[in-house]
């Protein structure tokens, strides 16, 4: 698969194999790269500006040998989700001991906040994320009857709402303006999950907040780590 045909917690913090060829070279500062290493390992993390950002852990000469430079703690490369768009890669089940502990590593560099961390992890909301920019968001806000699709950069759930700030001045008068706090929640429209303003006129009833806090309460079944380390 590509980039554009996965889902982002498909790829967030697991374990990628790409066949890229000339990238390996942007290896050889750390590791010795030969001309048939053109298979590399790689994890997804998001930088400090929310950039969607693919570490280096290993590399190889086929798709079942990658183990060149594991024992090197930090990346051998990074590239951006812009930089490997468009190269095939197929998700890695089955990490050996030094990759866990290589990227484990990886992730605790990783700038970002429980709270953030907890809505990174609701697969619910993949559909409306930006491809580049994952922890951006597709909302939608009602004025004058009518729903207007923005852009909100997630910043926490509290647990009753998904917080975060309007990226851009509306083009229109919706009662809201660019970084301006927002309040979202999920909702269906049109049979299909969506992300709807709180902050706008519309009826959010007990069953919406139920629903958020079911994705939440999953997330922290798979990933209690994030509640003990929020409450220490």
């Amino acid at each position: 698969m590509i980039l554009e045909e996965s889902n982002f917690t498909e790829i967030y913090h697991k374990y990628l194999v790409f066949e890229v060829d000339d990238l390996t070279d942007e290896c050889k500062d750390i590791v010795n790269v030969d001309v048939e290493d053109c298979y590399m390992l790689a994890t997804a993390i998001v930088d400090a500006l929310g950039n969607l950002i693919f570490p280096v852990l290993s590399i190889g000469p086929s798709v079942e040998h990658f183990e060149k430079g594991l024992d090197i703690l930090e990346p051998l490369a990074e590239f951006s989700s812009f930089d490997i768009e468009k190269y095939e890669f197929i998700p890695f089940d089955q990490p050996t001991f030094k990759m866990q502990v290589k990227a484990a590593s990886i992730f605790e560099v990783e700038n970002c906040s429980q709270e953030l961390a907890q809505v990174r992890r609701i697969k619910e909301l993949d559909g409306q994320r930006d491809l580049h920019y994952p922890d951006i968001l597709n909302v939608h806000f009602l004025s004058d009857g009518k729903f207007y699709r923005y852009l909100v950069e997630a910043l926490e759930y509290n647990s009753r709402f998904i917080e975060g700030r309007l990226l851009r001045e509306p083009e229109r008068d919706i009662g809201i303006h660019q970084n301006d706090h927002v309040e979202v929640v999920p909702v269906m429209l049109n049979n299909q999950l969506q992300l709807v303003s709180a902050n706008s006129s519309v009826n959010i009833n007990d069953d919406t907040f139920e629903k958020l806090r079911d994705f939440v309460n999953e997330i922290l079944e798979e990933y209690p780590d994030i509640e003990k380390r929020k409450k220490s």
